[in-house]
């Protein structure tokens, strides 16, 4: 038996009517006591109430813990109900124990199954692994994006890739150093032109694939819907519904990234490539008894879209005609027919590639890349490689390959430069002062 003190010998009590009583006599006030003390308001005010109602017994601390123990016959019947099966919660023992009569919190339960070593429950046994797929090629396609791999002389790359559920073919993939929806759709579009379109797509939650707020929302999910293409997310924590591309990109890290050194993102893809060929050909697939994933998808029946891919990719805006026969679009000018001016054309966007329609006419397609508000602003000029690989401009000869020969370039001269324009992002720069007799 707990022997208690007496009132008045007990020091909690004391320091506490050492605050409440000078209180109550209007001595000080409760936010000067709270300031003495660092007790809070709440808490004095709490003192002043019991004190109020039990006189200076209400002072003393209130018991706490267990003030209502668990006999031993409940012990006995919790954990008979415990290892009767071992899977059971502390909730469903309390439930059973309500049934007839006795009641505890599922906490009480708790803690009288952790005092015997009981608290533990045991997991649930698993489903076995059942390894599936798609009994035909093409039935179904795997998407998704390798996570980033820093490579040596290059940095920082993801590769974007779809693989045939069936047959393990890479129908589609390519390296970049983002993992935006653009290089996304042009992996996918690539893949569609050279082979054919699935059933069925899987793809994981990225945001690339399908949005948080709604279904349909993507612009993932709308082109799929246009083609008539199924879409199937994973589930959140489900990692084995994507064990192929797991293992296909394990496979990738150890036989390719591993095997060979790269200069450029453009070195890697080159190499890939090859990497690619020989992976159809070659490679002895394990889950295909050795055959290569080539020999399986050779016996597809591919199913093309009916409909231009680059209409169904497009992104589609309309723009009225400016006074100066331009339309403006992402940051950039394009000129159209002056005949157009103030009526509205319709333009089509995927990747960089852009064209121009009015009335379903088509009235020019652009490269995005090119900055066509700085040309509007300097004189273009056309000029053809000669034989011996230079472009003559104003009295003078630019060497830039022989294996240029007969080909058409732009040039454009800005200040003492000649700039000549191999493609939309590459260039020729020349000095104008300068003599190149060692090329001409």
């Amino acid at each position: 038996m707990v022997k208690v003190k007496p009132v008045f010998e007990d020091q909690n009590v004391l320091a506490r009517l050492r605050i409440v009583l000078p209180i109550k006599f209007g001595d000080i006030s409760i936010s000067e006591a709270s300031q003495q003390t660092s007790w809070s308001r709440t808490a004095i005010k709490n003192y002043i109430n019991r004190y109020d109602e039990f006189g200076v017994e209400g002072l003393r601390n209130r018991p706490r813990g267990n003030s209502n123990p668990v006999s031993s016959d409940n012990e006995d019947a919790i954990l008979g109900l415990k290892r009767e099966r071992r899977s059971r919660s502390c909730r469903k023992i309390r439930d059973i124990l309500r049934e007839k009569g006795i009641r505890f919190h599922r906490q009480t339960i708790w803690r009288v199954l952790q005092k015997h070593g009981e608290q533990r429950r045991d997991p649930k046994p698993l489903k076995p692994d059942k390894d599936f797929e798609y009994p035909e090629p093409n039935d179904c396609w795997q998407i998704d994006i390798m996570d980033g791999i820093v490579v040596k002389g290059v940095g920082l790359v993801f590769l974007h890739s779809l693989i045939d559920d069936n047959s393990r073919y890479i129908t589609g993939s390519k390296w970049f150093t983002n993992k935006t929806v653009k290089s996304v759709l042009e992996v996918l579009k690539d893949a569609f032109d050279a082979n054919g379109l699935p059933k069925h797509m899987v793809a994981d939650r990225g945001t690339q694939f399908k949005n948080n707020l709604g279904p349909g929302l993507t612009q993932f999910e709308k082109i799929l819907a246009r083609l008539d293409i199924n879409t199937i997310f994973t589930s959140k924590g489900h990692a084995k519904s994507k064990g192929k591309k797991e293992r296909f990109y394990r496979f990738v890290q150890e036989d390719f990234l591993q095997e060979y050194d790269f200069e450029s993102l453009e070195d890697i893809n080159s190499k890939w490539k090859t990497w690619v060929k020989w992976y159809h050909e070659q490679h002895e697939h394990s889950s295909l008894n050795g055959s290569p994933p080539g020999e399986r998808y050779a016996r597809v029946r591919k199913r093309f879209s009916p409909f231009p891919l680059d209409d169904i990719f497009a992104t589609v805006v309309e723009r009225k005609v400016r006074t100066n026969a331009t339309v403006s679009f992402r940051k950039n000018v394009y000129i159209v027919d002056p005949v157009l001016i103030g009526q509205t054309v319709e333009l089509r966007a995927f990747v960089n590639h852009v064209r121009i329609f009015h009335r379903g006419v088509i009235q020019g397609t652009y490269d995005a890349r090119v900055n066509y508000r700085e040309r509007m602003l300097r004189q273009i000029h056309i000029r053809i490689v000669k034989k011996d690989g230079t472009i003559h401009f104003r009295g003078k000869r630019y060497f830039v390959g022989i294996h240029f020969y007969k080909r058409r370039f732009e040039l454009m001269k800005k200040g003492t430069e000649v700039h000549i324009f191999l493609s939309a992002t590459k260039e020729k720069v020349f000095k104008v002062r300068r003599r190149y007799k060692n090329h001409c």
